[in-house]
């Protein structure tokens, strides 16, 4: 598992996404899986377009740069 901050543009998009979804009372959260070989990606908030535009961005930036 290569941590998270040496993943390119990953904490980056996380940021972009805090600072949309975080003012609303919403989340963002990433973390490795502590018994599946899985980046787990947790998204809350109220605007499930906002939401699933960042969940999209995240998880095509993660599959790239991880692969899946």
């Amino acid at each position: 598992k290569r941590p998270l901050e040496r993943v390119d543009g990953v904490l980056d998009l996380v940021a972009q996404a805090e600072a949309e979804i975080t003012p609303r009372g919403g989340r963002v959260f990433l973390r490795y899986s502590g018994t599946e070989p899985k980046l787990r990606v947790l998204l809350e908030g109220r605007d499930h377009a906002v939401l699933e535009k960042w969940s999209q961005r995240i998880t095509e930036l993660v599959r790239k740069q991880l692969g899946a």
